[in-house]
């Protein structure tokens, strides 16, 4: 059962004010139960911003409890639940924002919202190679943290296919969950199977140019980082690593060719001073954590034992002074190594330096 603080938000939330606005009629009343309890003496305030008409239309909804019984019922026939700002689980980093949601609406697993959230983020544009990395990057991310991402195709397609596989994934729609987008449709499908699929609108919200930006602010605001895993010059994608760089979070990007433009948005963001990501090892060394520790062990050879060991004790290292250390000419060592990066154990950070993972 609501609260009636939770009732309060759910009614405010459904009329067509900007958060902003909601946030301060609500701090302006002393409470979200006093704004509607002596709600007609906001008549003025409405007026004077020529939203007379609009104060008529809610001012009704108060006559009797029709009008909160028929969102209710669209709630529960959608499956919606609904986190209010009253509710225990309501995400706590969107809390002191100007522009904090009244309520989040979810369809499927709501306790998701209290776990440690990944960003993961791309333009629709992204080739297959692209595809197939972020896939494998993502999966993997998803055993530790609860990947979010957007609802369109293409990168937000990949980072929910990838941490499907691997965990849990929400996916945050710039409207409200009545226009999820019908094109690419199976992954958001399976998110409210598997994840969940969340907004910060009400259900019948249009998607307006500036939704995605709030959207993007949101997801950067509550996310421990941000991968993005392509983006043009102009892409949305961006907005999102910006608003994480203003938040002081972690930015990741993949590297692109110089030239490219689906990637022209990555580079720059390397540039800037995101963490250039091939793997997952490039992200777990930034959080000091080992996402690959369940992982079984593989079964090694002596020669394979051996150089893993030297690489293990001499951390970060050159080839050569790798071959030196393990005693191995470089020629054979090189090929050892190589065996090495297939199972996992090393990985090669540019320049004929390895690290063990």
């Amino acid at each position: 059962m609501w609260t009636a603080e939770e009732k309060s938000y759910i009614w405010l939330d459904s009329f067509a004010l900007d958060a902003t606005e909601k946030n301060a009629l609500v701090a302006e009343a002393g409470g979200v139960v006093n704004l509607v309890k002596r709600f007609a003496a906001f008549e003025d305030r409405f007026d004077q911003k020529g939203r007379a008409e609009l104060y008529r239309q809610m001012q009704e909804t108060l006559q009797d409890d029709g009008y909160f019984k028929r969102l209710q019922a669209l709630y529960e026939r959608e499956g919606i639940t609904c986190i209010t700002r009253a509710t225990d689980g309501y995400v706590a980093a969107w809390r002191e924002l100007p522009d904090a949601p009244c309520v989040i609406y979810v369809q499927g697993d709501e306790s998701l919202l209290a776990k440690g959230l990944f960003a993961v983020v791309g333009s629709r544009k992204i080739s297959d190679a692209y595809k197939k990395a972020g896939e494998t990057i993502c999966k993997d991310l998803a055993g530790h943290f609860t990947l979010l991402t957007g609802v369109a195709e293409g990168g937000d397609e990949t980072a929910a296919k990838g941490g499907l596989q691997g965990g849990k994934v929400v996916c945050m729609a710039a409207g409200g969950l009545g226009r999820l987008p019908k094109d690419g449709g199976d992954f958001i499908a399976e998110c409210k199977r598997k994840g969940a699929v969340i907004s910060a609108c009400p259900y019948d919200t249009p998607v307006r140019n500036y939704s995605y930006e709030r959207r993007n602010k949101l997801i950067a605001a509550c996310a421990e980082g941000v991968l993005v895993l392509a983006a043009g010059k102009k892409s949305g994608a961006l907005k999102t690593a910006e608003y994480a760089f203003a938040f002081g979070k972690k930015v990741f990007a993949l590297p692109y060719l110089p030239g490219s433009q689906t990637g022209e948005g990555c580079n720059a963001l390397i540039k800037k001073g995101a963490y250039l990501t091939e793997n997952l090892f490039d992200i777990s060394s930034r959080f000091g954590i080992n996402l690959i520790e369940k992982i079984q062990a593989p079964s090694l050879t002596t020669e394979e034992s051996q150089v893993y060991e030297g690489v293990k004790a001499a951390g970060e290292s050159h080839l050569s002074a790798l071959s030196q250390a393990v005693g191995m000419p470089v020629f054979k060592l090189a090929a050892v190594l190589a065996k090495l990066e297939v199972k996992g154990l090393v990985v090669k950070m540019g320049g004929n330096k390895f690290s063990a993972r």
